[in-house]
């Protein structure tokens, strides 16, 4: 027997009895893209088309599903950081336009981007504000 889960948008997940294969559906009939109008009806669909389609795909655990979500969201908000260093190397260059004091301040913001990666609440962290 199949485990379907019907989210409160309609979507569901829905894995197979030996927990080895999975797939998700949006909250709408992919045939014919008209959203579903009620939990009863995706799991009616999802029993007349599972055995048919081939949706399926490896089930992985919500334990893994989770690290690979914090490996993706860890890389993007360094890669924001890393962007937020890049747009700012021009403030400590020998010809920036900026005053010391300016330039004093505009390294402390860069090396506060830096120390953030060592912050314990990384990568759930907000950026400081540009000086």
């Amino acid at each position: 027997m199949l485990s379907i889960t019907v989210n409160d948008d309609l979507s569901c997940h829905v894995v197979n009895e030996q927990e080895t294969l999975e797939f998700f559906l949006p909250p709408y009939n992919v045939f014919t893209t008209v959203p579903f109008g009620s939990a009863a009806e995706v799991e009616g669909f999802v029993n007349e088309y599972s055995g048919r389609c081939n949706w399926w795909q490896p089930y992985v655990s919500p334990e893994t599903r989770a690290q690979e979500q914090a490996v993706v969201i860890e890389k993007d908000k360094r890669a924001e950081r890393d962007k937020l260093l890049a747009d700012s190397d021009w403030t400590q260059m020998n010809d920036s336009p900026l005053s010391n004091e300016d330039k004093t301040a505009w390294a402390t913001y860069r090396q506060s981007l830096r120390d953030i990666t060592a912050d314990e609440s990384w990568p759930d962290v907000t950026f400081p504000d540009t000086p």
